[in-house]
């Protein structure tokens, strides 16, 4: 998304595109290090209070990821419905790619359709 905010025109956006990749990493590693954590512990509990923390820790981690893809899908398509309603107002310096079929092509996902 930062990338992308970037084509488009930082104006655009309504935060820095530094500040979608400090975030959206940060929310991954900490799902990441939840669901192992909650992993570990409970592959190695002896018992059943300590498999349940376990479980419940991952649930925790799969929850936040959940939150934080959701945050994601509302943010890119907040910025998605700024870029159409400032359609004059794109970076001039990048006008060349954004108005190409395989720039369009990697914003909806058919990308790989490209490369066979």
């Amino acid at each position: 998304l930062a990338r992308i905010v970037n084509v488009y025109g930082e104006n655009l956006s309504r935060f820095k595109p530094r500040t979608y990749t400090l975030f959206f990493v940060t929310c991954d590693i900490i799902c990441l290090v939840l669901q192992a954590l909650g992993g570990g512990i409970a592959s190695t509990a002896d018992d059943q209070s300590g498999s349940d923390l376990g479980r419940n820790i991952m649930m925790a981690g799969l929850v936040f990821q959940v939150v934080s893809l959701s945050l994601f899908t509302l943010a890119a398509t907040e910025f998605g419905f700024r870029v159409r309603k400032h359609r004059g107002q794109w970076n001039p310096r990048y006008l060349t790619i954004v108005n190409t079929r395989l720039f369009k092509a990697f914003l909806i996902g058919k990308f790989s359709s490209y490369l066979a």
